[in-house]
């Protein structure tokens, strides 16, 4: 017996967004450092960090020319999003973005400015 196949959407996948505390400009640095290192370990598969004009403000990680990960410390708090479509192009940024996620939580606001 033949069950019938589920209905599949075929809508593309919204962009994940989370947002947490605001960080102090010191551990935007620091996260960002982390950001600098996957890059540099994944520069030969075509990634690249770009930084704002302000560097504690945002920063973004960049899989051949198309923006992967954002990360921005706005005035409501961290926000760390992966745009839509960007998880099969680039499946590692997932595994960064869960490993800022653990640090933002586990660091707490000790840091000083």
């Amino acid at each position: 017996m033949l069950l019938p196949l589920p209905s599949v959407d075929a809508r593309p996948a919204s962009a994940q967004v989370e947002t947490m505390r605001i960080l102090h400009p010191r551990e935007f640095e620091i996260l960002q450092s982390h950001a600098q290192a996957f890059v540099s370990a994944k520069a030969y598969e075509g990634y690249a960090l770009e930084t704002g004009g302000t560097p504690e403000a945002w920063f973004q990680i960049r899989h051949r020319g198309r923006a992967v990960l954002v990360a921005e410390n706005a005035a409501d708090g961290l926000v760390i999003r992966v745009p839509a479509g960007a998880e099969p192009l680039a499946p590692d940024v997932l595994r960064l973005r869960e490993h800022f996620r653990i640090w933002v939580v586990h660091s707490g606001p000790s840091v000083e400015e």
